[in-house]
């Protein structure tokens, strides 16, 4: 069973048990008038969700047609259809002697239990005017200067984030929940804190070549421009080492990231990677 609480409506009697008055929750929440007039006069419910149940061997395909790779993976939609297809030729009927069909909702739910919630993928890149004009520069440059794409090498970083602040849930300690009992805090000063500029991350930054990947960096803290100047560091001793191996010179290759355009490390970059073949 699955219950869902509206968040706002929460805060709502909070804020009228306080004492507030509507047009005070109406700014301190950001909400319109309508919407705390309705939950001031209306009792917060909890609705619920019951799963359709089904039987052990059809779970075990569902996540078997779902880690089916050499397919690419099947869609919801692919599995919901070849699971009904089996429950219909074989006549298994549900409670009320029904035949038994699932839907798509129901094998999204098993595979979020199994896998976790999956995050939305960007199918579709779009390029701005200014960015297609400056790869078309730098493409021009690399046709100037007679450069092949096996003398550059390719980095890239991916920055996760390791902070457990969220804006999905209310979660009060019991320390908390005294200090807005007694009056000692507002209930927008417990729910709503502020988070640091930098918040604890995790970089995981690499490079790759037609000689070679230089090594998998992991750097941990802050995410600032010193941060990616250590990466750079580590970059240049693999480009280093490759030239010593195969005898020739590669080009460091970066994004347009805030970071790397910051001027303590273009004046790295330039110390580093001042050559080019």
């Amino acid at each position: 069973m699955v219950k869902k609480l509206n968040r706002d409506a929460f805060l709502i009697k909070i804020l009228l048990n306080k004492g507030l008055s509507q047009s005070d929750i109406t700014k301190i929440l950001n909400i319109s008038k309508q919407k705390v007039n309705y939950w001031t006069k209306t009792a917060i419910k909890t609705t619920s969700t019951h799963r359709r149940k089904l039987p052990e061997e059809y779970m075990k395909k569902i996540l078997e047609l779902a880690q089916n790779q050499a397919t690419g993976g099947m869609s919801s939609r692919k599995i919901c259809a070849i699971i009904n297809a089996e429950l219909e030729a074989k006549n298994i009927l549900d409670c009320h002697n029904k035949p038994l069909e699932i839907h798509r909702s129901t094998v999204c739910a098993y595979l979020h239990d199994y896998y976790g919630k999956p995050k939305k993928i960007r199918k579709a890149f779009f390029l701005n005017q200014e960015q297609m004009k400056k790869r078309e520069e730098f493409c021009k440059m690399i046709l100037e200067r007679n450069i092949n794409f096996d003398q550059i090498m390719f980095t890239d970083e991916c920055i996760i984030d390791l902070s457990s602040y969220t804006n999905d849930f209310i979660r009060l300690d019991p320390e908390a929940k005294e200090q807005l009992k007694n009056g000692e805090k507002e209930a927008y000063e417990l729910i709503n804190k502020p988070t640091r500029k930098f918040e604890k991350c995790l970089m995981v930054a690499g490079g790759i070549s037609y000689y070679g990947l230089s090594r998998l960096i992991f750097l941990e803290g802050t995410m600032n421009d010193f941060a990616y100047g250590q990466a750079c560091i580590f970059y240049k001793e693999d480009i280093d080492a490759i030239r010593e191996k195969f005898g020739v010179k590669l080009i460091f290759e970066q994004d347009g990231a805030a970071t790397h355009k910051t001027k303590a490390n273009v004046t790295l970059l330039n110390t580093l990677f001042f050559e080019l073949p």
